[in-house]
């Protein structure tokens, strides 16, 4: 023997149609009426309250979900493009079959994983800026043939590392040899108005030294590493930056085949704005002074021949 499926279903209705309406459920023998309650707004406004708020969250993940894939949809031609408001049709069937996955919750599994997708775009933009501007301030030292580590200064000798002004490099270099300094400047490279240079001299000589640089504008430099040879921290960031190119398409692919699936979520996005709107205008029709609720269950199969015979008999009523 089949098991008939039950459902609980609740009333709102005025005040007013309370006998009448009572009388018409009993003749229709299709709900088995459990409470009939007068104080509705301290036993299910809360719950109400509840179930709005999960809607419009619902709503919002459904509206950045659709917002990303509107990035990765195919181009459908400007013809397609001037006609209509771009919301996918559906037949009534469709729709209603939309409307089962809507509330069971089948939709979120592909809001999550866009939501997951777009945070990892945006870490890996976050990344390459930072790879970028690490290499903006290594690329113009790829010529430093010598490790980071070894810049250091030694017992006697102090290594100074950084930039000359293109205008008074020539002039440091003069005053230079016409001293009794023991200095020695390596250019490694640099720009149209700087040299980038290492200065190598005695510690003994710093007090004379260190105004002679600063005079003719030389200014240190530090680098964003600690270890290793320039050169071989730009081949690593380029790599990086090449692996952050790789993974921004596959997620783009993913995209792609999850686009496809837009039009489904646009439908969701108005059945679940349509039960928020639904819910609302309960809560309102709730806090009237004047409303009571008929709480029972009913046959599953009933509930739609119900609704529509009620319906058209009380326009203030909510099933």
């Amino acid at each position: 023997m089949a098991v008939r499926q039950m459902q609980r279903v609740r009333i709102f209705a005025h005040s007013s149609h309370r006998a009448s309406l009572i009388k018409d459920l009993q003749e229709l023998e299709i709900v088995h009426i459990n409470n009939i309650n007068e104080d509705i707004e301290s036993s299910i406004e809360g719950e109400s309250r509840s179930k709005i708020r999960n809607l419009q969250n619902d709503i919002s993940r459904l509206q950045s979900t659709i917002q990303y894939l509107s990035n990765y949809e195919p181009n459908k031609g400007l013809l397609n493009s001037l006609m209509g408001s771009g919301k996918p049709l559906y037949s009534s069937s469709q729709y209603a079959e939309i409307g089962k996955k809507a509330e069971s919750g089948e939709w979120r599994s592909i809001c999550d994983e866009c939501k997951m997708m777009e945070d990892h775009l945006s870490r890996l933009t976050n990344q390459e800026n930072r790879l970028h501007s690490e290499k903006e301030s290594l690329k113009n030292w790829v010529n430093l043939d010598t490790a980071i580590e070894n810049l250091k200064d030694t017992e006697k000798t102090a290594i100074r590392v950084g930039t000359i002004p293109v205008n008074t490099y020539d002039n440091l270099i003069n005053e230079v040899s016409s001293s009794n300094i023991d200095l020695y400047v390596e250019v490694i490279g640099g720009t149209i108005g700087e040299i980038n240079a290492v200065v190598i001299f005695l510690k003994s000589d710093e007090q004379i030294v260190a105004p002679l640089l600063a005079k003719n504008g030389f200014s240190t430099v530090s680098f964003p590493i600690n270890s290793g040879k320039i050169s071989e921290r730009l081949k690593q960031i380029d790599d990086g930056i090449a692996d952050i190119y790789a993974q921004r398409n596959r997620i783009r692919q993913r995209s792609q085949e999850l686009a496809s699936y837009r039009p489904q979520l646009m439908a969701t996005y108005d059945y679940i704005n349509e039960m928020l709107s639904r819910e609302e205008i309960k809560t309102a029709f709730l806090n009237t002074e004047y409303t009571f609720m008929i709480d029972g269950w009913s046959r599953k199969s009933d509930v739609p021949k119900m609704r529509e015979i009620l319906a058209k008999k009380y326009k203030e009523i909510e099933i």
